[in-house]
This record gives C-alpha cells, sequence and structure tokens, in this order.
C-alpha cells in the first residue's frame, strides 16, 4: 500500500514545532552526574527557567581605533622587573607567636584545590521525603530544571524516567528526592531538593512543559531564624499586649477592596502576569542608547511606557471603596482619636510641658547670646577684602567659624567651604 501523502496542515503543525523548539532552545548551565549509589550514576543537565536579565556591563575601547581593551595580570620580579612564571606552589605561614611549633607549609596548587574539596562535584542521592514536608521559606535561591543526558551516558533517561514516574504515582502523595549538590569541584555542598514536574501539552499537542525535577536548594540548620522567640521581641510583645484583631466589618470591607481594584478582569478576559511586563529600566536603557546611536536627544522620562506606574484613573474608580475600607478600619475623622501608648503630649497641655518649651527658649536665647559675642570676635570687612589671601583671609577661618557670621546675619549655612566664603564677601560687599 502506497504511503498517504502528509496534509498541508501536518506539515504546518510539524514546522511549527521544529519552529517553537528552536525558538525557545535552553542551553544547560552546567553538566554533572547524579550518583544514585557508589556504582551507579546517570548523567544530567541543569536549565535556568528564569534568568534576570539585567543590562550589558560597559567595556573599555581604545582611544585611536575603538578596539575592545583588555587586561591581564602578571608577577614581576621587584628587582630585575622581568616577568616571572605563574606560582604553581602556596605557603602557609603561621603567626609569628607559634612560629616555633607550627614551621611553614608549602603546598601545590592541586594539593590546595584537594583539601578545599569536601565531596566530588554533582548530585547524590540522600532518599526521599513526602513533598508536604517542603515549606513555602525552603527555597534559599533560584531553582534549576534537572534534566538527563543521554549524549553523556547512555541509560540515563530511562533511569531518570523511572525515577521520575515513580515520585509522581496515579495514588499517594507525590515524593521529592533529598540530594547533596556540589555546583563546582572545590565548592561547598549545598542540601537539595528535586520536584517532580509532569509534562504538559497545548491544544495543538505542543509540549508546554517537560517531565523533569525542580531542584530547589533547602536551608541548613544555621540558616534557620526564629524571630518570635528573641527575647527582645518576646519582651516587647508582652509590653505591647495582645496583637489587635481585626473585625468582621473591617474583613469584610478589605475583601471589598480587594475585589474592586483585582489586576485580573474576568469580565473583559484579562488575566495579569508578571511575564507579560517589560521591564522598565532596561526599556529606558535600550532607548537612550538607540538615541546615542543615532545622534538624537534621548526621549524624556515621562514619554516611557512603564507598566509599572499604578493605575490611577482606575483607583480613583473605586475611591468610594477604598473610603469604606479607611472608615471601617480608622473610624470617622470626626470622632475623638483615642490615646495611643506611648505617645507624646503637646508642651502645652501641661504644666511640665509648659516649662519644658521655657526651658528650650532660655536655651535658644543664650546659644544667640553666644553667637553675637563670637561674631564681634572677628572683623568680617578685613577679612573679606583679603578673600583671595589663604593665610589672613576669610579662607583661614574654619567652617564653624564662617557658619557664625552666616547665622548672625540669617543666611544659608549650606555647601562647602568655598560656597560659604562667596555668600560672605558678597554679603559683606553688599552692605557697603
Amino acid at each position: 500500500m502506497e504511503e498517504q501523502a502528509e496534509s498541508v496542515a501536518t506539515k504546518l503543525h510539524r514546522v511549527r514545532g521544529v519552529g517553537v523548539r528552536t525558538r525557545n532552545r535552553k542551553r544547560p548551565l552546567a553538566a554533572m552526574t547524579w550518583t544514585l549509589s557508589p556504582s551507579f550514576k546517570i548523567a544530567v543537565q541543569l536549565f535556568a527557567l528564569v534568568q534576570p536579565m539585567k543590562k550589558p556591563s560597559h567595556k573599555y575601547v581604545t582611544r585611536d581605533t575603538a578596539e575592545v581593551a583588555t587586561s591581564s595580570n602578571a608577577l614581576i620580579d621587584n628587582d630585575t622587573g622581568a616577568l616571572l612564571p605563574a606560582a604553581s606552589h602556596k605557603a602557609f605561614v603561621p603567626p609569628n607567636k607559634v612560629e616555633d611549633r607550627f614551621p611553614k607549609v608549602i603546598l601545590s596548587n592541586s594539593e590546595v584545590k584537594e583539601l578545599k574539596a569536601i565531596r566530588p562535584r554533582g548530585l547524590n542521592l540522600l532518599g526521599f521525603k513526602p513533598m508536604s514536608c517542603l515549606q513555602d521559606h525552603h527555597q534559599m535561591a533560584q531553582s534549576r530544571f534537572v534534566y538527563p543526558d543521554e549524549h553523556t551516558l547512555r541509560g540515563s533517561t530511562a533511569v531518570f524516567a523511572a525515577l521520575h514516574a515513580a515520585c509522581l504515582p496515579a495514588k499517594g502523595e507525590p515524593q521529592m528526592a533529598v540530594c547533596s549538590y556540589v555546583r563546582v569541584a572545590d565548592g561547598l555542598p549545598s542540601l537539595v531538593a528535586l520536584l517532580p514536574q509532569a509534562d504538559e501539552v497545548d491544544d495543538e499537542g505542543l509540549q508546554v512543559t517537560p517531565n523533569g525535577f525542580h531542584m530547589i536548594i533547602l536551608p541548613w540548620c544555621d540558616d534557620l531564624r526564629s524571630p518570635e522567640s528573641d527575647p527582645a521581641n518576646l519582651a516587647k510583645a508582652m509590653q505591647d499586649g495582645p496583637p489587635p484583631r481585626a473585625s468582621e466589618e473591617q474583613i469584610a470591607a478589605a475583601e471589598a477592596l480587594i475585589n474592586a481594584i483585582s489586576l485580573d478582569n474576568a469580565d473583559e478576559g484579562v488575566a495579569f502576569s508578571s511575564v507579560d511586563i517589560p521591564n522598565p529600566h532596561l526599556q529606558r536603557h535600550f532607548e537612550v542608547l538607540e538615541a546615542l546611536a543615532l545622534k538624537m536627544d534621548p526621549p524624556p522620562v515621562e514619554e516611557l511606557d512603564d507598566e509599572t506606574a499604578p493605575d490611577l484613573e482606575g483607583i480613583d474608580a473605586h475611591m468610594e471603596t477604598l473610603e469604606a475600607f479607611k472608615l471601617a478600619v480608622f473610624g470617622s475623622l470626626d470622632e475623638a482619636t483615642p490615646a495611643v501608648k506611648g505617645a507624646k503630649r503637646k508642651a502645652a497641655d501641661s504644666p511640665a510641658g509648659s516649662n519644658k518649651a521655657g526651658r528650650s527658649k532660655a536655651a535658644h536665647s543664650e546659644a544667640q547670646k553666644d553667637a553675637a559675642e563670637e561674631y564681634k570676635e572677628y572683623d568680617w570687612q578685613a577679612l573679606a577684602d583679603k578673600a583671595d589671601d589663604q593665610k589672613a583671609g576669610l579662607p583661614k577661618l574654619t567652617v564653624a567659624q564662617l557658619k557664625v557670621y552666616l547665622r548672625y546675619h540669617n543666611l544659608p549655612v549650606s555647601g562647602n567651604k568655598p560656597d560659604l566664603v562667596g555668600r560672605i564677601q558678597e554679603h559683606v560687599q553688599g552692605q557697603i
């Protein structure tokens, strides 16, 4: 029987699949082995599903040819200035106090690397735990996606698929693999959890998410913090009393506010997603670069299409709901505001406050009197005439002494010393 010709729709579907795989090709961050037992290893690759996008780093170029300038380091002999070969050994020099008991130790670079390496590079399986044991705050760093590497070690895909299927049983709780992870050869080990992910396909049969494991960096016991059990926080909590509780009316007003300004609009079929919003900082950076390359003035910042800016018009449309929430939480502004524990009263509310205000005025008057006496100690006209003389004019005075004149005449005292000198000289000349 002759094979039927491939339909146009099938060809388009196949070409579209190839285009998607080519356009969304993932480059592995690392390739390593996953040790399941001392004599059983498979090859895997690590991928970053989300990577922070940053501005490109600047580079130095030569002035004449605009070529990229490079830098290098070298060891130079202090006596002859000759280039020395790279150091192949390192010396451990003990402190002077224990130099007699511990002589100098010289190690080669390979020996230093061997001493630093606690475990070989890669993943080592420790066991399995239910996924319910993993808490939201246990993620210490950005996750990685683990996928088998059949090209490096044959049979890795079959073993990986078997483990993946066992961690996602049809019945029962999903399991996660707990492993130790060493990123580089002489790096420190980390505890990680491998969470299985089932593959998903879209309506056209194209794979959206593949089978694999998400690698989550777990914290050590030293990394955990318990601020609620800190003695200082406990003492403050006991002093402040029990925390306030929201009433049913306040909770209902908060729910109405959340529903009013929700980012998802079900009526219009609009769903909010951060992956659809471009980074305004990067937008502005490349916008300015493009304008400078075309020898044009960069557009003003006000014209930047920043989708992270609040929708003020949309919020104003729900101002009635917002005011109802404020009224439910804080009450009417016309009502008497209850006294807050620890709040300070105005100085005029008590005789003690009046005495304090009187002492403050007396201290201010005394300071003005001292400033006036210090002001009379200098011949400001003669100093201003010699403003260019660093040893006999205004520049010889300190900043504190210059501020005496400025405060006496109620002039600004901000700026550096040359600014103060110029301000005094201008004021003195204006009085002549």
